[in-house]
Order: C-alpha cells, then structure tokens, then sequence
C-alpha cells in the first residue's frame, strides 16, 4: 500500500487525504511509451533509459521505498540515491538525468509539482583525451578477421565512422554499391548518407556472398538487417561489441573499441584538412561542439609546432 499524504485545509478542519501521485512502476513504463513514441528515441536510448530505471528501482525496494508515490520522494532521498551509486562520473550523471527527465514528463502532466532532481549537484566528468584508432591498427584487425562479416564490419567502421548501433541497424537496401553510398539511420531518427570508400567496398564486395544466401540459398529481402545472425536477425550490439574486442586481443591492441573506430575516422579526416562541418555531418552530429572534440592533436603534430620556434 502506499503510505498516506494528507494535507490540512485552511480552515482547521478534518484533514483531507490528497490523491497519490505515480509509483515508478507506472510512471516508467508510461515514460519509455512516451520517449519510443512520442520523442522517436532509438532502441538503445530505450534499453539504457530502461537499465537505468530499473536500477533507481532496485534502491527504492532496498531503501523500503518501492510502493511510495514519485511525488512524495524529496530532494534529500534523490541526493541519497546518488550517494548510493558507486559508479564512474559519467555514469552517476547519467542516471541522474534519466530520473531528472522522467520528473520533467510528469511535470508536464502535472502529476508532480516540481522536479526534486533539477539542481542536485553531480560529480564532474574528467577530461581525458580520446584514443582514436590508426590506420596500422586497423590493418592489423583486418589481418586476424576469419569471417567475412566481421572484416566487413570493422572495414564500414573505420571507413564511415559509423556508431556500433548504426551499424547493426544498416538493412541491405541502405547499401548502395551502384552509387557507393551508405544511407544511415542516425539518432534522433535523422537520416544522412555516407561515401563508401575502396576499402570498404572491397570487404562490402567479399562478404555479400556469404550474406546474400539464406537458408536453402534463397537471397534475402531488401530490408533485411545487412549484417545477420545465424537465427536470420540483426547482429546485436553486445554480439558486435564482442567481436570487436576478441579482434583487438587477437591483433595485441586491448585497448580498443567500436567507438575507438569512429573517433580515428574523425581524426584522420581533420588531419587531412577536411572542415568541420564536412566531418560534423558525416559523423551524424547535432551539435558543432561535439564535432570539435576530435580537434586534438598528437605529441608528433605538437612537436613539430613547437620545433618551429
């Protein structure tokens, strides 16, 4: 049962009960509705948005607080239950923003009077800088890659810059050999196409055989997932994210990820005098500034530059 919330009227009399407001139990699921319908979030937006609830639930249950009203947690329990995460910076604020958005939709429907979350203060995110992937590296992960899809994989990575989830998203129709470009299914749900280099055309090239014949040989339908599994769906990200790390060990590079991909084909195309903007638009940013973080330069550059002095 929930605990009971009164309120006492102006005039002194017998107090009146005051309607609960949601639990997390129906506020989150009509949340993620809200952000898979209405907002158009994407499948991973949704599975972490999802993990991070489930987690402020589980510290509800421990904390004896699972059946209280949303409404009736305070500032000083949302502080607590950041305390209570013992996780990187990064992540800490992340959860944090999950709940601070699910007070915001009720808010708006005016379940809630006001967002305890807004303002609470959060660890600082350190600075470090991005390791990025080089051409020797990826080399090196194409040379251990058995299987076709894989070399394919890490080819459109590093030759597009593509996110881990974009990749697993890309169906065979969105593959345009005649005209060598990618079409993209981004965050957000914004589309943009991409340029398919020789390289990775050349392992595009030698992994469509084995993609296109299906059980009993039958070539498969144009908006099928482009890289399959062996049950006929698309790879998934923690398959793919796998595969990735398995190569690198293989190659001697542990330190490297999908994403590390994605930040050496931003690298390389800044080094080779490409714009901003051009990079921007082909790494699916939204926003300039988060193009702007690739704008690092080597110790090799940096010397070179205080060497002219």
């Amino acid at each position: 049962m929930l605990r009971p919330l009164w309120k006492d009227p102006d005039d002194g009399g017998r107090p009146e009960a005051v309607t609960p407001g949601p639990t997390l139990a129906d506020a989150a699921a009509r949340f993620l509705g809200y952000m898979r319908g209405f907002r158009q979030a994407s499948p991973c937006t949704l599975s972490g948005y999802g993990a991070d609830l489930k987690c402020f639930g589980r510290w509800l249950s421990a904390s004896g607080l699972a059946d209280v009203a949303l409404s009736a947690l305070s500032r000083p329990d949302l502080v607590r239950y950041a305390h209570s995460l013992d996780r990187a910076p990064g992540t800490i604020r992340r959860r944090m923003m999950v709940l601070q958005g699910l007070y915001s939709y009720l808010q708006e429907l005016g379940e809630v009077e006001t967002n305890p979350v807004r303002g609470i203060r959060l660890p600082k995110v350190p600075h470090r800088l991005r390791r990025w992937t080089t051409t020797e590296e990826v080399e090196a992960l194409m040379a251990v890659a058995e299987l076709p899809w894989q070399k394919c994989a890490v080819a459109l990575l590093a030759a597009t810059g593509l996110r881990r989830a974009e990749l697993c998203g890309l169906r065979f129709q969105d593959v345009d050999m005649a005209q060598k470009l990618l079409r993209v299914h981004g965050k957000g749900r914004k589309e943009r196409e991409i340029p398919i280099s020789a390289a990775a055309e050349a392992a595009i090239r030698e992994y469509l055989p084995c993609r296109r014949n299906g059980r009993g040989g039958r070539a498969l339908e144009p908006d099928s997932p482009f890289f399959i599994s062996r049950k006929r769906s698309a790879v998934a990200l923690c398959t793919l994210g796998a595969a990735i790390r398995n190569l690198a060990e293989l190659a001697g590079l542990s330190h490297l990820s999908p994403h590390g991909l994605r930040h050496g084909f931003a690298t390389r195309l800044l080094r080779n005098g490409v714009d901003v903007r051009t990079v921007q638009e082909l790494l699916g940013h939204s926003n300039l500034t988060t193009t702007a973080i690739y704008l690092h330069t080597d110790a090799a550059a940096k010397r070179a530059a205080v060497e002219k002095l």
